[in-house]
């Protein structure tokens, strides 16, 4: 399959910078749970894709497919749980989420989803997105709200908005995105966001923090062979935006969480 890409047609201006190397210094911070996925948009038919199907297009493993859990029969939704992996298209989404690593797992099968499954499919965005949920202490969760969103400039109200004690946790911050809309390595690199809230999983003090890395092409010439534009990202800019994604994590909690 690498080879079949690189004698294509380039759609890349220029390979992939790769982000700066990590000071062997950094605190790294480890997740209590972690999700990579791969979302892609276009034109698809849902009704076709079963465990089986998968498994005839050498996706997965015959006994792969014997013990997925196929959860949709709609024909316009099929949703697969491969127990690694689970894989969702609908009539204009491919998604393939896992909590496993490695995660270029993930990547292969939708890398090879694209190329020699489904070639030539009308697609117009994809997004490399990573989660992970994070235990922090009452002081911990209180000093990041407190440094993403000051309190001075609400007023009056303002002072309102602390939290005595741990004991009480209605107030302040809930939810805060970031983008980044210029100075990205791809002219397909539509923009970056972060976002933080407070995490579902993690009560009453943990946090999640999810990075959506996305590209679209939805206006250039090339989208009508979209699925290769889909394929040169993935391949090319995979691991560089799964470490990227990690330093702004942990860019973002150092000096919260030691």
């Amino acid at each position: 399959m690498a080879r079949r890409l690189a004698n294509s047609h380039r759609l890349c201006d220029a390979p992939p910078l790769p982000y700066p190397a990590q000071d062997d210094a950094r605190v790294r911070h480890s997740p209590e749970i972690q999700e990579v996925s791969i979302v892609v948009i276009g034109s698809f038919t849902p009704d076709a894709v079963t465990p089986h199907w998968l498994a005839f297009h050498g996706l997965i493993s015959n006994e792969e497919a014997e013990e997925a859990n196929f959860t949709s029969n709609h024909p316009s939704l099929s949703q697969i749980d491969l127990g690694w992996g689970k894989f969702y298209v609908d009539q204009n989404r491919i998604q393939f989420l896992t909590s496993q690593s490695p995660w270029v797992r993930a990547k292969d099968f939708i890398l090879k989803l694209l190329t020699d499954v489904i070639p030539g499919t009308p697609s117009t965005a994809i997004g490399i997105n990573i989660s992970g949920h994070y235990l922090l202490s009452f002081n911990e969760k209180e000093k990041l709200g407190h440094r993403l969103a000051p309190r001075e400039p609400w007023g009056v109200w303002g002072e309102k908005l602390n939290n005595a004690d741990a004991a009480n946790q209605s107030n302040g911050l809930t939810s805060i995105t970031m983008r980044q809309g210029t100075n990205l390595d791809h002219k397909y690199n539509t923009y970056i966001d972060a976002n933080i809230s407070s995490s579902s999983l993690l009560k009453p003090y943990g946090i999640r923090i999810y990075i959506n890395d996305h590209y679209s092409y939805a206006e250039t010439p090339e989208a009508k062979v979209s699925t290769e534009i889909s394929a040169q990202i993935l391949n090319d800019f995979f691991d560089a935006s799964i470490s990227r994604s990690s330093q702004i994590i942990d860019d973002i909690l150092n000096g919260i969480k030691s």
